[in-house]
């Protein structure tokens, strides 16, 4: 039988979203490491901590009883079972809600893109809806809407597999250094069905 965790209360003072981890400090000044595994997913999937907030979480027991008695207050423990206690428990989102997420790797039929809360999304050529495929790379950015984890032959899908996105539209700038997003995909099958960049600038410029 698990020994019951017990609870401590501390506040965020650092989220490094590149190396996915942030600081915690609890009220007598000692920090926690803070992973996402161990950070609940909001109702869209991000999981992220921003600096300032207030959360109620569990030592790691087993890191805790490892380290040596004159380290455990320098030696950082990883948090637990992490609870927020200043972010409200539903965020009220719009059923068509969209964001702005950056290319991190693409391989010409999937990828994984970076949210800007935090978090990665699944990228999957056939759910873009735009134009611009081409296009794509490691930078680029990117308008979707989120979906949760795919089951895939026939396994359910895992609590930290990546959200998907899904209508996926590609953006680029105009000439005035606007984030403008590409036409809709062409259905004329005797074109190429996609626009460069330049294509698509020269297009927006000819409209203007």
């Amino acid at each position: 039988m698990e020994t019951e965790l017990f609870r401590i209360k501390g506040v965020v003072t650092q989220w490094n979203d590149a190396k996915r981890f942030g600081i915690l400090l609890d009220l007598f000044n000692r920090k926690f490491l803070a992973f996402p595994d161990d950070i609940p997913c909001d109702s869209v999937g991000r999981k992220y901590l921003k600096a300032g907030e207030r959360v109620l979480f569990s030592p790691d027991q087993k890191e805790d009883a490892r380290a040596e008695p004159e380290s455990r207050n320098q030696t950082p423990v990883r948090a637990r079972k992490i609870f927020f206690l200043s972010r409200p428990l539903y965020e009220h989102l719009p059923a068509d809600y969209q964001e702005f997420v950056s290319v991190e790797t693409w391989h010409g039929n999937w990828g994984i893109a970076r949210r800007p809360l935090g978090g990665r999304l699944y990228l999957a050529r056939e759910e873009i809806i735009s134009q611009g495929v081409e296009d794509i790379e490691p930078g680029k950015v990117l308008w979707t809407k989120v979906a949760p984890p795919k089951r895939f032959s026939g396994k359910a899908p895992r609590e930290n597999d990546h959200w998907r996105a899904v209508e996926i539209e590609v953006c680029g700038y105009d000439p005035q250094g606007q984030l403008v997003r590409y036409p809709a995909k062409t259905t004329n099958r005797k074109q190429s069905g996609f626009l460069t960049l330049a294509t698509a600038l020269e297009k927006f410029a000819e409209a203007s």
